[in-house]
Order: structure tokens, then C-alpha cells, then sequence
């Protein structure tokens, strides 16, 4: 209790005990400054208290205990790593801190930023987010770049960054990605789920691309690919009536909804045999 700086390494350890941190300063917007690393081992508790705390790591994070940290910014400008039996939780609901990631992000534990006011903001080059992340809001800012290599869901994805989907890599989204974005999901065997309802499907080049949820999921611009296959789920409506709307499809096409197709143009061009199925009849303009 009483600490807002550790020059050094802040490092929570003990015999399967439990300890807590209680930040002083401004009571209105304490903050808690670390120089170097932050290491909470398994048997301890980090409860940052005292109002909304501003949270800075300069070195790398790893959490193998608890920390419940209530609002407040965040800044690790090292890897962020949650590890197996760890867990780090917003409690507040009402709140709506910004987790500021510099380095690589890894989620073996417990950490699941789920309110929709609660933002990512992915700053590192060269980075990759590992593990089963949530998040409401998702930014990928100007000049990043993050390659997603496990299962990330997602509320909105906005900025001008790049977020590459790897292999067998599963993103999932409940509401939007902006247009300035930058998603290459073209990796083999990754997916792309669209689950929320009345959604805008990015243009950009898939490979896996299922559209679940309900309502209406709209191309609303330009070349789509799908290199792998496509499912619309049911209760769900494909629009592809926007003008000049183009689809180049790989694999197979599963129809279980409805499409409207426009004047749009669907083409299969995969190299090996193609199949239309589905619990519905599906309609095309141009094929």
C-alpha cells in the first residue's frame, strides 16, 4: 500500500500467498509507473485501487496471478503475456480504459476485455497477438502492423494498421471493420466470422469467410476473394447489391440463408472441383 513508482522490476511473489497494491497520488488520476518489468507469479494479487489508475509498464508484463485493474490507461511497451492460471480483469463494466500495446500480446489465461467501451490500441511493427483474446474495440494504429495466430473476437477494428490473419488463425467479428483497415486474411486455413447483426463486410482477400448472426451483411464495394470456402449461415441475408461488386471464389459456397445478388458477378476459379450447397436455393447475376 502506498506505492506509485518502482524505478526497476515490480515483482509480486510469494508462498501461494495473496498481496495487494493500493496506488496513491491524485485520487481523481493516480498513476502507477513501472521502469521495468511487471511479474505477478501465481498466489498473488495486483489490485491497482484508489479511482481510475494509469497504468505504465516500460519492460515486459507476465501474469500468473490475478490483477484486477478498474479503469485508467494502460501502457506496456514490452510483450504483454497473461500465462496459463493467470487472469486479468476490468470490474467495472462502466468504464472504459485504452490498453496500449507496444510489444507482442499472449492470452493463455483469463483475459477478456469485453465491454465495447473497452479499446486495444495496437501500436508495435512486426508484433503478433497469440492465444483467445476479446476486445470491443480494436485499433491497429497508423504505421502497425499485428499477425493474429489464434482466436481473436472482436467488437469494431478501426485505424490505418495492418492486421494479418496467420494460418488456421480465427478472427471473429460482431460489428465492423472500418474501411482504412488493412486485413490480409489470406493465410491457409484461416477464417473470418461475421456473427453480429447488419454488418459491412470488409473488402479484402479471404479464406475462410463465414457470414453467421442474423440480419443483413453487406459488400459494398470492389473486389472480394475468397480462397477458401463460404458460408452463409442461416437467418442471415448475403447483399451484393452494390454497384461493380465482384467475387472470386476458390472453394466451396454453403448457402444455408438468402442472397441477393444485384448485378453482381460471382466466379469460380479454384483449381479443383467447386460445389454450390446449402439448405437454400442460391441466385447470381453474372457467373
Amino acid at each position: 500500500t502506498g506505492v506509485n513508482s518502482v524505478g526497476g522490476d515490480f515483482i509480486m511473489d510469494g508462498d501461494n500467498t495473496t498481496s495487494t497494491t493500493t496506488v496513491v497520488g491524485n485520487p481523481i488520476d493516480p498513476v502507477f509507473s513501472i521502469g521495468g518489468d511487471m511479474i505477478i507469479n501465481a498466489g498473488n494479487t495486483f489490485a491497482a485501487t484508489n479511482g481510475s489508475p494509469t497504468l505504465i509498464v516500460q519492460g515486459n508484463t507476465s501474469i500468473s496471478g490475478k490483477v484486477t485493474s478498474p479503469g485508467g490507461g494502460k501502457f506496456f511497451y514490452g510483450d504483454f503475456t497473461i500465462n496459463a492460471g493467470g487472469s486479468w480483469t476490468e470490474p467495472d463494466p462502466a468504464v472504459s480504459p485504452a490498453y496500449n500495446m507496444y510489444g507482442n500480446v499472449t492470452n493463455n489465461g483469463t483475459f477478456n476485455l469485453v465491454s465495447p467501451t473497452i479499446s486495444m490500441r495496437l501500436a508495435g511493427s512486426g508484433k503478433t497477438i497469440n492465444g483467445t483474446i476479446t476486445v470491443g474495440l480494436l485499433w491497429t494504429l497508423s504505421g502497425s502492423s499485428y499477425t493474429n495466430t489464434g482466436n481473436l473476437t472482436v467488437g469494431s477494428i478501426t485505424d490505418p494498421g495492418t492486421l494479418t490473419q496467420a494460418e488456421e488463425a480465427v478472427l471473429t467479428v460482431t460489428n465492423t471493420i472500418t474501411s482504412n483497415v488493412n486485413l490480409d486474411a489470406s493465410a491457409t486455413d484461416n477464417t473470418v466470422n461475421y456473427t453480429g447483426t447488419d454488418q459491412t463486410i470488409k473488402t479484402a482477400e479471404y479464406y475462410n469467410l463465414n457470414l453467421g448472426g442474423s440480419g443483413t451483411k453487406s459488400f459494398i464495394s470492389g473486389n472480394y476473394t475468397v480462397d477458401g470456402g463460404r458460408t452463409v449461415g442461416s437467418g442471415v441475408t448475403m447483399d451484393a447489391t452494390a454497384t461493380g461488386i465482384a467475387i472470386d471464389l476458390k472453394g466451396d459456397f454453403t448457402n444455408n440463408g438468402t442472397v441477393t445478388p444485384g448485378t453482381s458477378t460471382v466466379s469460380f476459379t479454384g483449381s479443383a472441383a467447386q460445389t454450390i450447397g446449402g439448405s437454400s436455393a442460391t441466385s447470381v447475376y453474372n457467373l
